[in-house]
């Protein structure tokens, strides 16, 4: 079962510094990241490491969501 936990994304740009940020439904994570034309490269991804069991499903919910985020290449 996918869970049903609001995942949330955030794209922030500062001068050289491009942050995407956000909850994958139980932890925070953030990476940087580089936008060019139709072109997205996310790097550096950290997140927090807490086990969520308030619903279920939220933590497969998380790492699918992060595994696809850090592949995104548009």
């Amino acid at each position: 079962m996918t869970g049903s936990v609001p995942i949330t994304v955030s794209f922030q740009s500062e001068g050289a510094a491009s942050t995407v940020f956000g909850s994958g439904g139980c932890n925070t994570y953030s990476a940087a990241y580089q936008a060019s034309g139709s072109s997205l490269t996310v790097s550096q991804l950290g997140n927090t490491e807490m086990y969520c069991m308030d619903s279920e499903g939220v933590m497969e919910q998380e790492s699918k969501f992060l595994q696809t985020l850090q592949a995104a290449e548009r």
